[in-house]
């Protein structure tokens, strides 16, 4: 891929700079690659795109020997990190850093070598939401823990980074978990959080171009990690964290809502993609969210009874199949052709979702409530019918909150832990 020019914000003078290594077989393989789907972008959003169905008509590098580069991260920037975008040209954007920082969070953009080109970003503002790549832009939310969470959206020029436009939108308040920008059709679709205190149970919709407003919806769930959907007419679809769907018009009526009422609860992270078919599927359970103690598991372990996986017809809302699944379902499943020539299946991943940092005795005493230890699956289904076509489950684990000694290092910087892994 052809290196633009070197531009270096001046919030981050003297970035270092990349260090290859190993087989140059991966993502910058050789000067050539497959051309991007339909002439877009790679990987433009969170979950793959406007579907949001994480399918993929590329071939990936397969050769995981070494890496073909390594960006050093000198300044040890551990939070924000959200979904990593890959545009037309293999340039590849991350975001990272403390809010509470200097710099601030950053947007990254480095190219198909791994070399910095441009980096952007406010002091003690963080990034709001994953960010969008449509057509030459990188949409960007910036939050201010500062002054309320305040969000102001930006929209940056893809080959220099410099701001196009932002706008501000103080009658909306971030929804405090890890939401998503869809744009598609000259329409950014974010979440907010309006009657509750974390989650979003709110979807606005601006221009693409000057950030107006086009509509907004008031729903009745919550909704976690917030990624809509689109079909690319100017509808939205969006699955709550307890299973409800909904599909919002052009101008953010309600044509459709299925599933229950469950009166703004928290139940999983867990949500929907629209498959290639028409069909969109949600996975959920219908149980508020609940932690574990040593004296009782909670709800974010082991399975029950509303685990399950729902396929809705976008055209009418109809339901078309429902299973039942065997772990807690609690993350947003994939949809897509099994290879060349395979089926198109709908993945699920389930299992039981990590727990907030304790001690060894009290990891020991919650395991035991369970079996002793914690389970993963993945299972596809033929996305028609929702028959099983493979289950793959791993071996279980032992360990509730995270990888042994992950948060020694950060604890001098970041104090107690405050915040762990969703089961996505």
């Amino acid at each position: 891929a052809a290196a633009g020019p070197k531009i270096e914000a001046p919030l981050l003078r003297g970035a270092a700079s990349t260090r290859r290594a190993g087989s140059p077989a991966g993502l910058a393989a050789a000067g050539a690659h497959q051309p991007a789907p339909g002439g877009g972008h790679y990987w433009p959003q969170k979950l793959g795109g406007p579907s949001s169905s994480n399918a993929v008509t590329f071939a990936a590098s397969a050769n995981f020997s070494a890496p073909a580069w390594i960006w050093p991260n000198v300044h040890d920037d551990c939070s924000g990190f959200f979904s990593t975008l890959i545009d037309a040209d293999m340039n590849v954007y991350i975001n990272a850093g403390g809010w509470d920082s200097a710099q601030g969070e950053q947007i990254r953009k480095l190219d198909a070598d791994g070399q910095v080109l441009w980096t952007f970003g406010r002091p003690s503002v963080a990034v709001g939401a994953a960010p969008a790549l449509y057509g030459d832009s990188l949409f960007v939310f910036l939050r201010d823990p500062l002054n309320g969470h305040c969000m102001e959206l930006f929209s940056l020029a893809l080959s220099t980074g410099i701001v196009e436009w932002s706008r501000r939108y103080p009658e909306y308040r971030w929804s405090g978990e890890e939401p998503s920008i869809l744009v598609d059709n000259g329409t950014v679709f974010f979440g907010a959080a309006r009657n509750v205190p974390v989650g979003t149970d709110t979807i606005i919709a601006v221009s693409s171009s000057n950030g107006d407003l086009m509509w907004e919806y008031e729903a009745d769930e919550i909704m976690w990690n917030f990624k809509p959907s689109t079909p690319g007419d100017g509808t939205v679809v969006f699955a709550s964290s307890c299973g409800a769907v909904y599909r919002l018009g052009r101008n953010g009526e309600l044509l459709w809502r299925a599933g229950n009422h469950h009166n703004l609860t928290f139940c999983t992270p867990g949500g929907g993609a629209l498959g290639p078919n028409g069909v969109f599927y949600a996975e959920y359970r219908e149980v508020p969210m609940l932690g574990p103690t040593p004296e009782a598991p909670g709800t974010m372990w082991q399975g029950g009874p509303t685990d399950t996986l729902d396929a809705y017809r976008v055209s009418d809302g109809s339901l078309l199949w429902r299973r039942h699944l065997p772990y807690r379902a609690a993350q947003y499943p994939a949809v897509g052709y099994l290879g060349p020539n395979g089926p198109l299946a709908v993945v699920a991943p389930l299992g039981d979702n990590p727990n907030a940092p304790s001690d060894n005795a009290d990891d020991a005493a919650m395991l035991k409530l369970v079996g002793g230890s914690l389970r993963n699956m993945v299972v596809a289904m033929d996305a028609a019918t929702g028959e099983t076509l493979w289950t793959w489950e791993d071996d279980g684990w032992y360990i509730s909150s995270y990888g042994a000694g992950e948060a020694l290092p950060h604890a001098p910087v970041d104090g107690a832990a405050s915040c762990w892994p969703d089961a996505q």
